[in-house]
């Protein structure tokens, strides 16, 4: 029996040291280190829209992204031991957890797109100007989005396709709609 409580003793004291170690390498930064990478954003997209105005959504934005993210990573790595692995692992959950909606949009786009070529979007204006009378106009629409929603299966397709042909449909009838 002495044997069998010398064996728990020193398996303890195994597991005491691994969380030990474990604890210490996994340290959770301070607010004013969690705070700089923000302020490293701001300032860095503060820059960006000054310098570049409108432009800045054409890549300036994504550098500071780019850069602030960098910035993390490298306070991670150099100043609370977080090895790359750890990293490069985060990075593959992460788009792993949003592939499924990234072909979802890709194919929404894909869609609306063909519809626009098509002509399918257009002709909807048309025969909506022509059809649906301007006092029933919002009640149609949202009759209209609802079972376009239903058939496909997604509100986005509904927005992309359908709900821009109802808009233009609303825009060219130039005040018929009033609102209240």
């Amino acid at each position: 029996m002495k044997h069998n409580n010398q064996n728990l003793s020193y398996l303890y004291q195994a597991l005491t040291d691994i969380t030990n170690r474990m604890s210490s390498l996994k340290k959770i930064p301070s607010p004013l280190i969690s705070l700089l990478p923000i302020a490293l954003l701001v300032g860095m997209l503060f820059i960006t829209i000054h310098t570049f105005g409108s432009d800045a959504l054409g890549g300036g934005s994504q550098i500071s992204l780019l850069t602030t993210t960098a910035f993390c990573v490298f306070i991670g790595v150099a100043f609370y031991r977080v090895p790359w692995k750890d990293y490069e692992l985060a990075i593959t959950n992460n788009i792993a957890g949003v592939a499924t909606a990234i072909i979802i949009l890709l194919i929404i786009g894909a869609l609306s797109g063909a519809w626009m070529i098509s002509g399918i979007v257009p002709t909807l204006i048309y025969y909506g100007m022509q059809i649906i009378h301007p006092d029933f106009f919002l009640a149609s629409t949202c009759i209209i989005c609802a079972l376009i929603s239903v058939m496909t299966g997604s509100s986005w397709t509904t927005i992309a396709t359908i709900g821009i042909a109802l808009i233009w449909a609303s825009v060219r009838r130039k005040g018929s709609m009033k609102a209240g």
